[in-house]
């Protein structure tokens, strides 16, 4: 675990002087050195994309960085590293109590070497973070297991601070009563009262936030509704610098449903309408494969998919099966299940293609790219798992009497220990089922935090279940070895390990370092701590448009922390737009940086004012002052 936790955090903190904090954490560094400076405890978050503010639980996480560390860059490290540990530590004690050690060791070290953990580790961009599922998960299963109320509340106050953290944590939830109504473990009132007044005592400043504006924030997350001023255009200093392309109409869902299925309300539209969408986000959406695809072996994205899958089985199939006899005795009947199972695999394979699908389950008759080369590797999933069944059949009703009736002598023997593996299963598949059925599927961050879960179960296939079934340990370390080769071949661990042997462990100072400290350099010569500091920069629409609602955002808010926090130097142009008619200096970005901005892609068009005059360059930036 010491192993894996260091060299985890070397990967994810190598070149850290080459970037600069994301936009979305400003204000929460800023919230911190407002707490250090002036003791003001923070009461709202950063602005999510409906306008609208989280709870400020991350500024608590960035503090220790900010109070640590001078340099901006490093504000989230403390946070950042702490969370990853605990998440590691986490998964191991799952893991170990309910899959046996050989699972731990694995599902850590997966998690902490592919490119979702070592992005975690080094930073709190706002996501609902996997240290609170794990340990949610944690508390339930233990609250399964001894039957007493006091893990539920310890759950329960774990979700609420991992919700004050960011709200999309907030499936989770939906574990503690699917898991009441299958195992029924102990429930008392007084725990949950306690972890009640807990969660009220930490989220009482946000609510008192919200309470001043009548919880608008809140409902706008809950009921995924926009509260942003429309004419964000008359918050800037010059309204005639909106590009026009920003300007877009919406229309309304219903309109497009009804000129999809056509005018005509028959029953079959009926059911289009309404029971389309549902298959679609669980069978035909890209976000269920979303979390696989970070790695760059072909073809593991859907052999991981699919262990995960065959994982779950194995868990709700010991959690629920538990047979007396001998091994002969069952093995025809799960012969005659294998029949119908490859039966049925290879049948679905060959139906379920694009022209059926797009003929049956598309509104419009017209599938997206993605969405057939989902089809088609369901398609060669289903195919080759039935032709294994066939070939492997005695083998597997052999395998599958020795699971459901033969314990693994590593787990403990106590009363409801069958049920564990089980609730890790359902842990799983309930959240995973509601965000697949409301996340938009250009959000496939939205289940990022579902990963640790989702290694635990595909690791337990190549350690819990060859246990159970008393196969030779060397299959167990071949399967295991294939599976870091799988996950540790992605693109995050192989970048930063070529650019450590390229430009050493911290790298070199990111282009926008080299432009802020040299306009600071000329700032301090004139003995100055403020300035009127203007930005032609490539920019997302949001950086300007949130102006309205939080005067903090506008273009370049990146570079006013940098001067502010790295050198003390305020900047005095607050517009929106990033320019004013005032500036001293003027930034300008000629193109997209390699790093930092690649997926920035606007440039407001503001023409260079010929009292300007060039002073230095710095890679894709330019220095301008006023004459």
């Amino acid at each position: 675990m010491l192993l894996v936790a260091t060299a985890g955090l070397l990967v994810a903190f190598q070149g850290w002087r080459s970037r600069i904090p994301f936009f979305d954490l400003l204000t929460y560094i800023d919230d911190a050195h407002q707490f250090i400076s002036a003791g003001g405890v923070p009461e709202k978050g950063t602005l999510t994309s409906f306008g609208s503010y989280t709870p400020p639980g991350t500024t608590w996480l960035i503090l220790p960085g900010v109070y640590l560390f001078s340099d901006p860059r490093l504000s989230e490290s403390i946070g950042s590293a702490t969370l990853y540990i605990g998440t590691l530590v986490g998964i191991f004690f799952l893991a170990r109590a309910y899959l046996g050690i050989e699972c731990a060791f694995l599902a850590a070290a997966l998690w902490g070497l592919s490119q979702l953990g070592l992005f975690f580790a080094n930073s709190l961009w706002p996501r609902g973070h996997p240290f609170f599922y794990v340990w949610l998960v944690y508390w339930i299963a233990r609250w399964v297991e001894r039957g007493n109320a006091k893990y539920l509340a310890a759950g329960i106050v774990t979700w609420g601070i991992g919700m004050y953290v960011f709200l999309e944590i907030a499936p989770a939830f939906f574990i503690i009563p699917v898991v009441w109504l299958l195992y029924r473990p102990s429930l008392r009132i007084w725990p949950l009262i306690q972890a009640g007044v807990v969660i009220a005592i930490v989220w009482s400043p946000y609510l008192q936030f919200e309470a001043r504006r009548g919880f608008a924030d809140l409902k706008s997350q809950v009921l995924r509704q926009g509260i942003l001023p429309s004419n964000y255009e008359d918050f800037w200093c010059n309204p005639a610098l909106a590009p026009k392309s920003w300007q877009t109409s919406t229309v309304p869902l219903n309109s497009e449903l009804d000129q999809a299925t056509g005018s005509a309300d028959t029953i079959w539209n009926k059911f289009l309408r309404y029971v389309n969408p549902l298959l679609a986000s669980l069978f035909l959406n890209p976000s269920l494969i979303s979390n696989f695809r970070y790695t760059n072996i072909p073809g593991a994205s859907s052999v991981l998919l699919l262990m995960t899958i065959m994982g779950l089985l194995v868990l709700r199939m010991r959690s629920f099966i538990r047979q007396e006899g001998k091994v002969t005795d069952r093995q025809p009947q799960w012969r005659n299940t294998l029949t119908w199972l490859w039966i049925s695999s290879i049948f679905c394979g060959v139906s379920i293609n694009e022209l059926t699908v797009a003929r049956y389950l598309s509104l419009d008759g017209v599938l997206e790219p993605s969405t057939i080369s989902t089809i088609r590797g369901l398609q060669a999933i289903l195919i080759i798992s039935g032709l294994l069944v066939v070939i492997l059949r005695n083998g597997i009703a052999i395998g599958l009497c020795r699971l459901t009736m033969i314990p693994h002598p590593g787990v403990r023997a106590a009363q409801g220990s069958e049920r564990w593996p089980g609730v890790m299963a359902v842990s799983l598949i309930t959240p995973w089922v509601v965000l697949l059925l409301i996340t938009d599927t250009d959000r496939i961050q939205r289940l990022w935090w579902l990963w640790p879960l989702q290694v635990l179960t595909f690791a337990s296939v190549v350690t819990y279940l060859p246990l159970q079934l008393r196969l030779p340990r060397p299959l167990m370390w071949i399967g295991s070895l294939i599976l870091v080769f799988l996950v540790a071949g992605n693109p995050l661990l192989l970048s930063r390990a070529n650019a450590w042997s390229r430009d050493g462990w911290s790298g070199s100072d990111a282009e926008e370092i080299k432009i802020v400290d040299y306009a600071a350099s000329l700032i301090r010569s004139e003995r100055k701590d403020r300035a009127v500091i203007g930005y032609h920069t490539y920019m997302d629409p949001f950086m300007a448009t949130f102006n309205g609602a939080d005067r903090r955002y506008k273009v370049g808010a990146e570079l006013d922390v940098l001067f502010k926090y790295r050198h003390g130097i305020i900047n005095t142009d607050r517009c929106a737009e990033g320019v004013s008619a005032d500036d001293e200096y003027r930034i300008v970005q000629t193109s997209r940086s390699a790093g930092i901005g690649t997926t920035s892609k606007d440039h407001i068009d503001v023409p260079l004012d010929p009292r300007y005059h060039m002073l230095a360059t710095f890679g894709p930036y330019q220095v301008f002052k006023r004459g």
